[in-house]
């Protein structure tokens, strides 16, 4: 019996550390690890790149000699009525002959114009996926660390609340005591219960919010976290570096990713005009080809080898084909124009980023400065609200509007503390320069 009871402690020990939530904290960068692994966008991106390259190398064979050979075995029966001139008779026959036959033939593009554009193009896709595909890198830091502070900015806000409905629901004790005694009205218990119901609804939405964000964190990972590490109450609050947002757009025309694919875009498109032109163009081809057929005529019996040997320099020459070569070139014109106004819209949208992310950059470091005065002033005006509760001159709506003055202003901090860090990173993402050095520096900022 007791060697049982110690098994099941044992094993009951076992199970609450296999179902025990992790406790620990885990910090910005080790969940960017994991979205390195885990995050199917990226992977889809990966494999989207790799995919293009392959197409590099197909595009690259058709200018490569092309070596083929052939092996067959004929076996043909056949029958039918001869005649003899000696015996000046007609006779009956049957005959079974075998044919075995090999053949190598090798083929060299020796000027093919079109192939040559093509294998361009193709190189220019691969370099545009690779663009597209850092894209998606630095998409990926930005993704993970909007999760990473909007997880963070919601448990601040329930935090917040339930301070705020703990401290509603105290006013609310001592507005009943207060009542009993006869020292304010029944309105005024009515007030502060209206304001503890309304605050108890709102923590309920803050936790829903908080479960939210964690779940768009976990689209990202795959994974669910107990904690993350909060941000250091204090840090040092930078303007972007260097400080004239002109060279911030200077650098993102030249760097942003974005705008760099759809600048290869455009570029594929004008070669996509040469290659469909091409196919006016005559090609040349040399074909070398070795054939060996051994026959046996069993009526006759009689064994043949015949061995045939060519070298055929080939030119093809188009003529017309119905239209369809003009119309394709005036297609991939129109793709040209196309891609022109999508480049434009490129450049126009990382001008836009690059502005909104620096302006977001100076309202941040403005805007906490404001708030944190403001919290505290929010917290001198609550405590002399309260003061003036306890004498009479003023009433419980005002110390209730303090106190929500007060955790409005501390959430309101916080948030604007995150959305400078989150400025700073999207900053960088529209200059084309972010990098995970940029997301270490911002998990330092962490306790």
């Amino acid at each position: 019996m007791k060697n049982k009871l110690s098994w099941l402690a044992a094993t009951s020990l076992t199970l609450v550390s296999i179902w025990q939530p992790v406790s620990a904290e885990t910090n910005l960068w080790e969940i960017y690890q994991q979205a390195l692994r885990n995050d199917p966008t990226l992977l889809a991106s990966e494999t989207g790149l790799k995919a293009t390259e392959e197409r590099v190398d197909q595009s690259f064979s058709a200018l490569l000699p092309k070596l083929s050979a052939n092996l067959d075995y004929a076996k043909i029966q056949s029958e039918g009525i001869g005649y003899s001139e000696p015996l000046q008779q007609l006779f009956p026959y049957e005959t079974e002959d075998t044919e075995n036959t090999v053949a190598v033939s090798l083929t060299q593009v020796i000027y093919d114009h079109r192939a040559w554009v093509g294998l361009d193009i193709r190189e220019k896709q691969a370099l545009k996926a690779g663009a597209d595909h850092e894209a998606q890198k630095q998409t990926l830091i930005v993704r993970v660390a909007e999760a990473y502070f909007n997880v963070l900015a919601a448990q601040d806000g329930l935090d917040f609340s339930s301070a705020e409905m703990k401290a509603i629901q105290q006013e609310l004790e001592q507005t009943n005591q207060k009542f009993e005694v006869g020292l304010i009205a029944i309105t005024d218990v009515h007030e502060a219960q209206a304001r503890y119901d309304q605050a108890v609804a709102d923590n309920i939405r803050a936790q829903n919010t908080l479960d939210n964000t964690k779940e768009s964190l976990r689209e990202i990972t795959n994974e669910y976290y107990a904690s993350l590490s909060p941000l250091q109450a204090k840090f040092e609050l930078r303007s972007p570096e260097p400080v004239n947002v002109d060279e911030w757009i200077k650098t993102a025309e030249e760097k942003n990713l974005t705008l760099s694919a759809r600048k290869i875009d455009k570029d594929i498109a004008q070669q996509t005009i040469k290659v469909n032109f091409a196919e006016h163009y005559p090609n040349l081809s040399l074909i070398g080809s070795y054939r060996d057929t051994d026959n046996t005529d069993e009526f006759k019996d009689i064994d043949t080898e015949n061995q045939r040997t060519s070298l055929t320099l080939r030119l093809n020459l188009p003529i017309y084909s119905g239209g369809e070569t003009q119309s394709k070139v005036r297609e991939a014109q129109h793709l040209f124009q196309q891609a022109v106004h999508n480049m434009e819209s490129a450049y126009r949208s990382a001008v836009r980023q690059t502005k909104s992310a620096f302006l977001g950059i100076q309202a941040s470091i403005s805007s906490v400065k404001a708030l944190q005065q403001s919290t505290v002033s929010s917290q001198a005006a609550l405590e002399a609200t309260q003061a003036g509760f306890e004498v009479g001159t003023r009433t419980i709506v005002d110390v209730l509007n303090s106190t929500r003055v007060l955790y409005n202003a501390k959430q309101n901090l916080a948030r604007a503390r995150y959305d400078y860090i989150l400025n700073t990173l999207k900053l960088k993402q529209a200059a084309g320069t972010l990098t995970e050095q940029d997301l270490r520096q911002v998990n330092e900022l962490l306790k």
